[in-house]
């Protein structure tokens, strides 16, 4: 006779308290997660009494973001997905404090709690995505929204890698400004101005104040360009939202 092992609780090793609600022989064991989703998968029995089940629900991805159940997989072949990268690269950005030091623009940013859910970001993601060619397409936040914090549906799209480096929107400070640098030794202020097809020039100036309104200048007579160029090529959300920021004259970094 089969003793049954039906009730038995245990904990995986996220600390879910988890228990047996169906046992036919040790291979054949079903277990129920006891959180607020209750979801259930059928595991050996060595597997239960080792822990060394893996909850969906789990907040796994920096103590906020789980996996979810549904269509979207984390990997395939051993290799991250497409999907899956992206939606830990935002995690990562946001939460990690280590990625904060190089780029302290993203303390204080967080995920919605739609996108707490791979599976919901999953759909997003692949309702939204597109690809221009031989680009490199970022998931931005910044564009649709100037100075967001907040990674969600209705503020995040996708735009190629030059685009989301040219538009890197903040309020310019001298601690913030990418572009312009002081050098000592010829008490000069210098101007990095890179055009859309990333030439580089240099100008010196007397004064920051000076050196500031001509990189502002610079980045801003590029926008056209740029709009021009991408036209038909992305959503035309963006490319309107482009144009805004150049009417607005907003300070770019």
């Amino acid at each position: 006779m089969i003793a049954s092992h039906i009730g038995e609780v245990n904990t995986n090793s996220y600390g879910t308290p988890m228990v047996i609600v169906d046992y036919k022989n040790t291979r054949n064991t079903v277990i129920e997660f006891q959180d607020k989703y209750k979801y259930r998968t059928k595991i050996t029995y060595d597997r239960f009494i080792k822990g060394e089940i893996s909850n969906p629900y789990d907040k796994t991805m920096y103590g906020i973001g789980y996996l979810g159940v549904g269509s979207y997989k984390s990997s395939k072949n051993h290799q991250s997905s497409k999907v899956y990268t992206t939606w830990h690269s935002m995690f990562a950005r946001c939460y990690n404090k280590k990625y904060h030091i190089n780029r302290p623009t993203y303390t204080n940013c967080e995920v919605c709690n739609e996108w707490h859910n791979y599976q919901n970001f999953g759909k997003w993601y692949e309702e939204n995505y597109y690809e221009v060619q031989n680009e490199q397409m970022c998931l931005d936040k910044d564009i649709l929204v100037n100075g967001n914090k907040l990674y969600s549906p209705n503020t995040c799209v996708f735009v190629p890698k030059r685009i989301n480096s040219f538009f890197n929107i903040n309020t310019l400070s001298k601690s913030e400004s990418k572009g312009v640098g002081y050098l000592k030794k010829r008490n000069k202020y210098i101007v990095q101005c890179k055009n859309f097809i990333g030439e580089n020039k240099y100008k010196y100036f007397d004064s920051y104040e000076d050196a500031i309104r001509e990189y502002r200048e610079s980045k801003n007579n590029t926008i056209d360009d740029i709009a021009t160029y991408y036209e038909n090529k992305i959503p035309q959300a963006i490319i309107e939202r482009i144009r805004i920021l150049k009417y607005w004259g907003v300070i770019l970094s």
